[in-house]
C-alpha cells in the first residue's frame, strides 16, 4: 500500500513540475512585460477551475503591440493560445476540449 501511495506522489509531482522544468520562453521579455502579460492571460479564463489547471504560461512571440502565448497544464499538456496585448486587451484562440 505504502508503493502505491508513492507511485501515485511520485506520478503527480512529475506531472505539475515537467512544465515548469522543460517548457520555457520562445521569446524574452522584460520581466516587467512578462509579469503583466502573465497576469492578462490568467485574466482571459473566467472559470475558476481554469486557472487552477494551469502550471505555466509561455511567451512564443510578439509582433508590434500583439503578444502570443500559450497555456500548459498538468504534465506538459498544452491547454490553449492565447492573443494578447499590452493595452489589457486579449482573447483565447485554441483551447483544448471546447470544440474549436
Amino acid at each position: 500500500m505504502k508503493k502505491i501511495i508513492l507511485i501515485i506522489i511520485v506520478v503527480l509531482l512529475l506531472g505539475f513540475f515537467v512544465p515548469k522544468i522543460f517548457i520555457k520562453d520562445s521569446y524574452s521579455l522584460s520581466q516587467d512585460d512578462r509579469d503583466s502579460i502573465t497576469m492578462l492571460a490568467y485574466d482571459q479564463f473566467n472559470n475558476f477551475m481554469e486557472k487552477l489547471l494551469i502550471i505555466e504560461i509561455t511567451i512564443d512571440d510578439k509582433k508590434d503591440e500583439t503578444v502570443y502565448a500559450s497555456a500548459y497544464t498538468f504534465g506538459g499538456l498544452k491547454y490553449a493560445t492565447l492573443e494578447l496585448n499590452f493595452r489589457h486587451e486579449g482573447k483565447i484562440t485554441w483551447r483544448r476540449w471546447s470544440g474549436k
